[in-house]
């Protein structure tokens, strides 16, 4: 009979300690850390020798998460018009060409608190053939009705790791026909 108790009280610890252990809440990992808001800027600047003829701000808000394991959509903007453009031929048809910013990126937190932004870009614009003109403090090529317009693509892709508060000189590229330099600067924040 004795025996029977002891049993008893054996299996009745082992249930309760199984029930305060069940109860418990689960620690996160290091994997699962919380997601927190960024605000990236970029910053594309042309300039002509020391000359800078433009510089064109973008913001978006980006969500952290961790690990680049963890599908996210990234967070997009997209900037721009459409141009039409006259196809001569038989029957004369006007055709659109889409031309402006578009921007792509995504971030994900890493172990020793940086982030890394997936980042990919591509800026296209009319290539100055005519004369220019200056539109609200920003240059417009300006075409002549006989010249078929020429279009300027600047893009790329990129792996960032950055923190808090950084700013890096990422892409600087000359163009090839003009010698016009473009850069293009990221500067990454944590929303607070």
């Amino acid at each position: 009979m004795k025996w029977i108790r002891v049993l008893t009280a054996l299996v009745a610890g082992f249930f309760l300690a199984g029930l305060s252990v069940a109860q418990e809440k689960p620690r996160a990992s290091s994997e699962q850390k919380s997601a927190t808001p960024l605000k990236v800027q970029l910053v594309f600047t042309e300039t002509e020798g020391e000359k800078k003829t433009s510089s064109l701000p973008y913001t978006l808000l980006v969500t952290s998460i961790g690990g680049p394991d963890r599908p996210t959509r990234p967070s997009s903007l997209r900037m721009g018009l459409r141009v039409p453009i006259m196809i001569e031929g038989k029957d004369s048809k006007v055709q659109y060409m889409d031309v402006g910013t578009y921007i792509d990126c995504q971030a994900f937190i890493m172990e020793d608190g940086r982030h890394q932004l997936h980042l990919s870009f591509e800026r296209s614009s009319i290539f100055p053939t005519g004369t220019e003109k200056k539109a609200g403090g920003v240059d417009v090529a300006v075409q002549p009705s006989n010249v078929l317009p020429m279009f300027q693509n600047f893009r790329g892709s990129l792996v960032l790791l950055m923190q808090d508060s950084q700013t890096v000189q990422s892409v600087v590229a000359t163009d090839p026909l003009t010698g016009r330099m473009l850069r293009l600067d990221v500067t990454m924040s944590v929303v607070k």
